[in-house]
């Protein structure tokens, strides 16, 4: 923000009571990769990976222990998610079920 900010400009951020810092798991991680391959898999197409906000305190704590995290769906953007209206396609159903069958799947091969 400072490096952003026009020559004069001062900038404060104030951490809110109940906000939490990002979680972040690099791109190249295993688990990430699996799950691009599983989402390949069912549904014919490598999905791009996109940071975006949210309030999952669990993401930050796992991060800070090395634990990389998937968190995913199987929506699409005009699906107005979390809103009165929010929908997804009936056919993203059982190819959701199978791309999470394949996910685990491939997890557990992991160990």
């Amino acid at each position: 923000l400072h490096e952003a900010a026009p020559a004069g400009a001062t900038i404060e951020v104030e951490e809110l009571e109940g906000s939490t810092r990002p979680g972040l798991v690099a791109a190249d991680a295993p688990v990430i990769k699996i799950a691009q391959d599983a989402f390949e898999n069912t549904f014919g197409i490598r999905p791009i990976l996109t940071r975006s906000g949210g309030t999952l305190p669990i993401m930050p704590a796992l991060a800070d222990k090395g634990i990389p995290t998937i968190l995913t769906g199987f929506a699409l953007p005009e699906s107005n998610i979390h809103s009165p209206n929010e929908r997804m396609l009936v056919e993203f159903f059982p190819r959701g079920i199978d791309t999470i069958r394949e996910l685990y799947t491939r997890l557990g091969d992991l160990t």
